[in-house]
Order: structure tokens, then C-alpha cells, then sequence
């Protein structure tokens, strides 16, 4: 078992970049890079749904079916991005 399967606290952003890059042999730039283009798409869903008058717990559930956010997460980033 690795490390990373092993931590019970979530990875900060930089240890998951670094992670993924030694996992699958990428440049860790690419890596960072991909996570970075994820996060703006999950917002800009949460955006426009918000924008389009979607509120409560069908934002909520758009939001996690559309991101694959778990849903402490959607409602996260649902406030982030209100």
C-alpha cells in the first residue's frame, strides 16, 4: 500500500500534483496543470447553475452528479462560488 492510500487527513493540492505525477510518470506541471483546468470546470458548473436560478437541494444534487463531487464538497464549493 502506498503512502498516499495509507494517510488518513486528505492531501493538500501539492502533495495530490505530486502523487499523481510519481504514480503515473507525468510531469508534475501537466498534473498541476489538469487539476487546476478540474477546479475552474467544477466552478464554472457551479457558476452557471447558480446563475440559472437552480438553488437548495437540486443545486445541490446538479452539482454533485455534474462535478462527481462528493456531496460535503458540492456544498462547498456551492458556497465558494455564491
Amino acid at each position: 500500500m502506498s503512502t498516499y492510500e495509507t494517510e488518513t487527513a486528505a492531501p493538500t493540492d501539492a502533495e495530490l500534483a505530486r502523487w499523481l505525477a510519481e504514480t503515473t510518470d507525468a510531469e508534475l506541471s501537466e498534473v498541476e496543470a489538469g487539476l487546476e483546468e478540474g477546479r475552474r470546470r467544477r466552478e464554472f458548473v457551479a457558476t452557471e447553475l447558480l446563475d440559472a436560478g437552480y438553488a437548495g437541494d437540486e443545486l445541490l444534487m446538479l452539482v454533485v452528479h455534474l462535478t462527481g463531487l462528493p456531496v460535503v464538497e458540492a456544498r462547498s464549493l456551492i458556497e465558494h462560488c455564491s
